[in-house]
C-alpha cells in the first residue's frame, strides 16, 4: 500500500472515529429524542426539513462532500411526511430526523458559532448517519427516480 492509501486510510479511520463520538454525544441523543417525539407529526418533520434545507445551502463548504445527500436525507424526511414515502424503518426514520436536527441546533458538540470549526461535528454526525442508513436512502433514491416525486 502507497503513502497515499495509507494516509487516505488514516484519515477515514479518524473521520469514522469522530462521527461516532459526535452520534454518541448528549446532543445528539437529546436530537433522537426529539426525533422520536416529531416522527408522527408531519408539520414538525416539514418544519425541520425546511430549517435543514436553509442551512445546507449556507454551509456548502464543509458540507461540501455530502452536501447532494444531505439533500437527499431532507428530501426523504419531507416524501415521508407528505405520505408518499413509507418504506423505511421506524429506527432509521428517527437516525435521519435526529441528524438533521443536530444540523440545525446551534447548540451540539462543537458549537456552530466557532470560526472555522463549528460545523465539523455536523458533518460527521451527517457522515454517520449516512453511512448507518445507507440501503434505506440508496432505496428511497431508487424510489425517487421512478416515481417522478
Amino acid at each position: 500500500m502507497n503513502k497515499g492509501a495509507v494516509a487516505a486510510k488514516g484519515a477515514a479511520a479518524k473521520r469514522s472515529g469522530q462521527a461516532a463520538v459526535a452520534a454518541q454525544s448528549k446532543y445528539f441523543k437529546l436530537a433522537t429524542d426529539r426525533a422520536k417525539k416529531i416522527v408522527g407529526d408531519p408539520q414538525k418533520l416539514r418544519d425541520i426539513a425546511d430549517k435543514a434545507s436553509k442551512s445546507s445551502a449556507m454551509r456548502s463548504g464543509p458540507f461540501a462532500d455530502v452536501l447532494e445527500e444531505f439533500r437527499a436525507l431532507i428530501r426523504l424526511v419531507v416524501a415521508y411526511a407528505r405520505g408518499h414515502y413509507r418504506e423505511i424503518p421506524a429506527d432509521s426514520l428517527v437516525i435521519v430526523i435526529a441528524g438533521l436536527i443536530y444540523v440545525v441546533s446551534p447548540i451540539d458538540l462543537i458549537p456552530d458559532a466557532i470560526p472555522g470549526v463549528g460545523f465539523l461535528d455536523d458533518v460527521s454526525v451527517i457522515g454517520w448517519v449516512l453511512k448507518t442508513v445507507r440501503t434505506e436512502l440508496d432505496s428511497f433514491r431508487e424510489w425517487e427516480a421512478g416515481s417522478g416525486d
